[in-house]
């Protein structure tokens, strides 16, 4: 087909898919076309998160409605309001969004492949508008502010929870030290909470006990374990009951879903993370979702230097460098398209391994029946008595030219947290087992089930 015609054809095609009444969001560039071929007596309302709800014809200039200095579509281009539309604030729009009012939504792509792989790194030639709009719309959060990184993130969720020198915070043991060591930025001594084996995520029981013998923190920190969603009911039933800020780190979880909702935004604040090896990237990025207009507000600002309304340069509190640049938020963009592809391949990994391994002494990481992980990391922990060491099979994995990696090293076993307590409801630590017995298998979307079976073989020649 000649390339002058692929928009309109698939314009046409994605027509077909709206019927009469439908509130819908369109993306910016094709998506918009797809309303010059609405099939006969479709009347669509078109809704515009940058806060027009019945959105009309894009205006030229001369006519009476060309307005390009205030009344713009989601792309920065002018835009005009229909017939009985109206303008609405932000949280009126993304509102609607959240509340499931809108029928379809309609997001562009920058590149296609021929197997309908969206592109994730292709940016056009020129400035693209934020990705703040694509992940309210992708994860469903209240307030997301993109950030240069989760652990910048974090850091911003823990100010604006009223973290300060001399304070505790109880954090999860078993994770990145990006999850910890913004607690030390803040000048505040993590409690490190051990994991349960449910999930190998943070304990209830041992939060629980945390409680009683280190009085009340000023925030608790959970985290998703490679996309494995934690006891989300419990822990936060817990924090209510102190009236504690409950800080999810979902860095490894962007995707995932506890009850039908989004990790992430369980929590008081929710940290993403779209550093290279995650599920989708930005290169190097992240988001911090709040609950309130008024957080929001505070953590862009402190993010961008703390700059103050005024004409000059004036500042009366710290701020940080934060910020995620123009080029970042483009691939942003661009990668939210792909995310459910991206699960869905996780998953399948994961469920290949699942499958090929069956029989042998390990097993694959667990999961409650109300969660449903991303699978950003597919992780087996073998049996104590199977007479294979992580280190020997990573060593054997490295022969056949594979990559794999330990667990996360607990964060109370770190040189660097050495003196911060640490809280479990066992004479054996689970998170230390889990470290002691587990391994990393490749999991990266690239990967075809035959690579994943060219792994599995190699490990069922171990036993």
């Amino acid at each position: 087909m000649d390339k002058k015609y692929v928009k309109d054809y698939i314009a046409r095609r994605v027509a077909n898919e709206l019927k009469d009444g439908f509130v819908v969001n369109l993306g910016v560039g094709l998506p918009t076309l797809c309303t010059k071929y609405l099939p006969e007596g479709v009347k669509i309302c078109i809704d515009a998160e940058l806060g027009i709800v019945g959105q009309g014809a894009t205006p030229m200039p001369g006519d009476a409605n060309y307005d390009p200095l205030n009344v713009v579509d989601a792309g920065g281009s002018p835009a005009s309001v229909a017939f009985g539309g109206s303008f609405t604030d932000s949280a009126t729009n993304f509102g609607l969004i959240r509340g499931g009012h809108v029928d379809a939504c309609f997001l562009g792509a920058l590149e296609v492949d021929a197997e309908g792989n969206l592109a994730n790194w292709i940016i056009p030639g020129k400035k693209m508008p934020g990705m703040g709009g694509a992940m309210d719309l992708c994860v469903g959060a209240k307030h997301c502010i993109a950030v240069n990184s989760c652990t910048a993130a974090l850091h911003l969720a823990m100010i604006l929870a009223g973290v300060k020198a001399g304070d505790t915070v109880f954090c999860q043991s078993l994770t990145f030290s990006a999850s910890a060591n913004p607690v030390a930025y803040c000048g505040a001594k993590p409690v490190f909470i051990d994991s349960e084996r449910e999930t190998w995520n943070m304990d209830p029981a041992a939060l629980r006990r945390a409680f009683a013998l280190h009085g009340t923190p000023k925030a608790v920190v959970v985290v998703h374990l490679y996309g494995n969603p934690a006891k989300l009911d419990e822990i936060t039933a817990i924090c209510r009951e102190h009236d504690v800020p409950l800080i999810e780190d979902a860095a490894e979880a962007l995707g995932s879903t506890y009850n039908g909702q989004k990790c992430g935004t369980f929590g008081d604040f929710g940290a993403l993370s779209f550093n290279g090896n995650k599920i989708i990237t930005t290169s190097g990025g992240g988001m911090l979702l709040c609950r309130t207009e008024d957080e929001a507000k505070h953590a862009l600002k402190l993010s961008t230097q703390a700059r103050e309304n005024a004409p000059w340069y004036q500042h009366e509190e710290i701020g940080y460098n934060y910020r995620m640049s123009n080029i970042c938020a483009g691939i942003g963009r661009g990668q939210m398209k792909v995310l459910p592809l991206r699960v869905k391949q996780k998953q399948a990994i994961f469920a290949r391994y699942s499958e090929n391994l069956k029989g042998l002494p390990l097993t694959m990481q667990p999961k409650l029946d109300c969660a449903e992980p991303n699978r950003w990391l597919s992780v087996a922990l073998l049996e104590a008595s199977c007479g294979v060491t992580p280190g020997e099979m990573l060593a054997k994995l490295n022969e056949a030219g594979i990559e794999g990696r330990y667990l996360w090293k607990p964060m109370h076993l770190q040189p660097v947290f050495a003196n911060c307590p640490f809280v479990s409801v066992s004479d054996a630590p689970v998170g230390d087992d889990l470290f002691a017995r587990g391994v990393c298998l490749p999991s990266d979307t690239k990967m075809s089930m035959d690579d994943v079976d060219r792994v599995c073989e190699v490990i069922r020649g171990m036993f």
